[in-house]
């Protein structure tokens, strides 16, 4: 009985050495939730990191593109606003649906390529630059017609497929090392069932994406008509 009471008594002593309210115990917190946030989502938070540095980058060269630039790439800049209109819902769901799909087709293939650990970043920051021309030419060109015309019919289906973009990069991007890693490894290790999750993933990102692309249209559609651009 003496002995079960005297290991009690140590077992309280060591686990008051580091009580709950320590600095120990609270650095030690803290750095396992720093390592597992980072484990599980640092790729999402480097592709993020990238798609808002060219969202900064364009925003601030956007005037000093020149607009036969700009109507030349604007299947990747939304900045030719009349011609826009003009075309009507589906002629914005077939713009946003051809330019979205084209980065979502890029994503897809490098995830496929053992050098796609080293583009991937690139197609983020390279839309995040298109995002940020389009913003800033609208800003500047139509004050707050313009930042009213993107908030309320561009900006939703922007931030649904950039996110699309960040998480389909971040499976590309794991798919691609996965790749390089069985690669050079001297075990023989199957990437099968990597694959299988990879496709059923990029399937539902390209439903997400054709979403996307139809809730440009419909926005356009009701409430394009309500902005003047004269």
């Amino acid at each position: 009985m003496k002995g079960i009471v005297f290991s009690f008594k140590n077992n309280i002593k060591k686990r008051d050495n580091f009580p709950k309210n320590s600095g120990y115990s609270i650095r030690h917190r803290r750095d396992f939730n720093l390592k597992y946030f980072f484990k599980r989502y640092g790729v999402v938070a480097f592709f993020t990191l990238m798609l808002v540095v060219g969202i900064t980058v364009g925003s601030m060269t956007s005037k000093n593109i020149s607009k036969d630039t700009l109507n030349s790439l604007d299947l990747f800049f939304t900045t030719n606003i009349s011609m826009r209109l003009q075309n009507g819902g589906l002629g914005a769901f077939c713009s946003s649906f051809c330019s979205d799909f084209l980065f979502y087709l890029s994503t897809f293939l490098f995830g496929l390529s053992l050098w796609g650990i080293v583009f991937l970043p690139f197609i983020s920051f390279f839309k995040g630059f298109g995002i940020g021309v389009s913003a800033g030419y609208l800003f500047t060109t139509y004050g707050f017609t313009g930042v009213m015309f993107y908030l309320a019919i561009l900006l939703p289906g922007i931030f649904l497929f950039s996110m699309v973009l960040v998480y389909m990069s971040s499976s590309s991007y794991n798919i691609s090392k996965r790749m390089l890693k069985t690669l050079f490894s001297k075990e023989d290790i199957s990437i099968i069932s990597s694959f299988k999750i990879y496709f059923q993933k990029c399937l539902l990102y390209l439903l997400i994406t054709f979403f996307s692309a139809l809730l440009d249209m419909l926005l356009w559609y009701v409430f394009a008509g309500l902005f003047n651009f004269n």
